[in-house]
């Protein structure tokens, strides 16, 4: 939605700015949970043990060819396009204006390429533009973790497997923001938000109910009273 047009509508305006270092803990816990929880999936999923098929019982695949460098190299910048792009066309899917709302941009100070949208979104689609791109490029590189082997889901990559550590710092930062969103929405019961400086600033939007009583008028009555005397729902004074 246009924030002109959310105020427009009557709806409460409310300026946040959590504070960075909070922001920066929360990302940098994110990113090496992730971290954690992919290495132990990974070796879950091929079945590791003591006596595993890798060389010293260890299901980590250690290439031996330097030649596969470039094909690392290829693989983070290629996710990294692919990322952003999803959250751009998904942003553009999202957004009211879809010509002037979104753009791709390096966040200030922090050297992020992040997605910028000018509208406020619902709080629904905010989780979307952050949690389908993060879950559709993870997936991908989790699983050519365990199939650029030999031995197709019996081993994990050690290559791949790094570039998707590497990843995770990326989507750490986002999921980051998802948490904020998530945190706005249950405190200040927002229904609205627009990430101006991704989530270091933001503008919540809240809709306002007002109830009003309906007042029923009687089509014609007399109802005398002391002084008074109520004719056609309306009182008038002797």
């Amino acid at each position: 939605m246009i924030k002109h047009d959310l105020r427009a509508q009557g709806c409460s305006v409310e300026e946040i700015s959590p504070k960075q270092f909070k922001i920066n803990m929360i990302w940098a816990i994110i990113s090496v949970s992730m971290i954690v929880i992919t290495y132990v999936s990974l070796t879950a999923f091929v079945g590791y043990s003591s006596t595993g098929a890798a060389p010293g019982g260890s299901p980590i695949d250690i290439p031996a060819n330097p030649g596969m460098m470039p094909f690392y190299l290829l693989e983070i910048l290629f996710a990294v396009f692919i990322y952003l792009a999803l959250k751009f066309y998904i942003t553009i899917a999202l957004c009211k204006d879809k010509k002037n709302s979104v753009k791709l941009k390096i966040l200030e100070n922090k050297g992020m390429p992040v997605c910028h949208c000018k509208e406020a979104l619902k709080i629904s689609h905010a989780l979307i533009i952050y949690i389908l791109p993060f879950v559709i490029v993870y997936t991908a590189m989790f699983i050519l973790c365990i199939t650029m082997v030999e031995e197709i889901f019996e081993m994990v990559e050690a290559g791949c497997m790094t570039m998707l550590f590497f990843m995770t710092f990326f989507f750490g930062f986002d999921l980051a923001a998802a948490a904020y969103v998530i945190y706005f929405r249950i405190k200040y019961k927002i229904d609205y938000i627009s990430i101006d400086h991704h989530i270091y600033a933001a503008t919540a939007f809240k809709k306002t109910y007002v109830k009003f009583k309906r007042k029923s008028t009687a089509a014609k009555y007399t109802h005398k009273r002391n002084d008074q005397y109520l004719e056609d729902g309306k009182f008038k004074f002797r």
